[in-house]
């Protein structure tokens, strides 16, 4: 009988990196999924601007029009606006919020929901906003933060 018991616990003891491997397995894939949500979750683009309320609004608009990108609706919301936009093939939302007087955040997500985004055109509609800015800035068209 004490050999079998002995057979038992080799046998057992044997089996037991197999049982962990699952659970390790298991964990690492869990682990992945989490990974891949919070990646897909990053595609939305933020950046602030040293520029008044008025100035990023306007190089907004002005964005989304060269961009052709066909703006639905503006929706006043307690910290700015909301641009409702959409291109041919999923909507594009800014959103604008006044941090001060002279800083101004702008968020921008594009895509037709949380795992389908679409980081290019997000940050292609953020960098024609500062391009405008900057534009803008060198006509002197806008006031610099200094003056």
């Amino acid at each position: 009988m004490p050999w079998m018991k002995r057979l038992l616990c080799i046998l057992l003891l044997g089996l037991m990196p197999l049982q962990s491997g699952c659970v390790v397995a298991a964990v690492g894939i869990a682990a992945a999924g989490v990974t891949t949500a919070k990646s897909t979750m990053e595609e939305v683009v933020e950046r602030s601007y040293v520029q008044p309320y008025w100035c990023v609004y306007r190089a907004t608009h002005a964005a989304l029009h060269e961009m052709s990108i066909g703006l639905d609706n503006v929706e006043g919301v307690k910290e700015g606006d909301v641009f409702h936009a959409k291109t041919a093939e999923y909507p594009v939302t800014v959103e604008l919020h006044r941090i001060t007087d002279t800083v101004t955040r702008v968020r921008v997500e594009a895509g037709k929901n949380v795992f389908q985004q679409d980081q290019a055109t997000a940050m292609a509609v953020a960098d024609a906003i500062h391009q405008i800015i900057a534009r803008n800035l060198h006509t002197g068209m806008v006031v610099t933060p200094e003056s």
